[in-house]
């Protein structure tokens, strides 16, 4: 049996890069398939997305939600795709309240 511990203790850098990779390699094979787009005037090409959910109020310390009639703890996920490489360039948990803060930091 696998403890909580051990389990957690798996997630490290190495087991990131790894999901990432998978990841990337998932969303290339579905969208090779679907596109036919000629990227070569181009460095690069971005898709980026995000998402947020409610977490239960003692992650708050953490993962600080927005408070009031909404919820203590919040999580945004950031995802950012390259087109014409086939990389992930961001793939990240932040807490909801410092996303804006985030991006900002990131994109300038």
């Amino acid at each position: 049996m696998l403890s909580p511990q051990s389990l957690n203790e798996r997630f490290n850098g190495v087991a990131v890069n790894f999901f990432k990779q998978i990841l990337a390699e998932a969303i290339n094979l579905k969208i090779k398939n679907n596109i036919d787009i000629d990227f070569t005037n181009y460095n690069r090409v971005l898709i980026k997305d995000a998402t947020s959910f409610q977490l239960p109020k003692e992650m708050q310390v953490k993962y600080r939600g927005t408070g009031g009639a909404a919820s203590p703890s919040c999580v945004k996920i950031q995802f950012e795709y390259n087109l014409k490489s086939g990389e992930i360039t961001d793939l990240s948990l932040h807490p909801y309240i410092e996303q804006g803060l985030h991006q900002c930091k990131k994109n300038y």
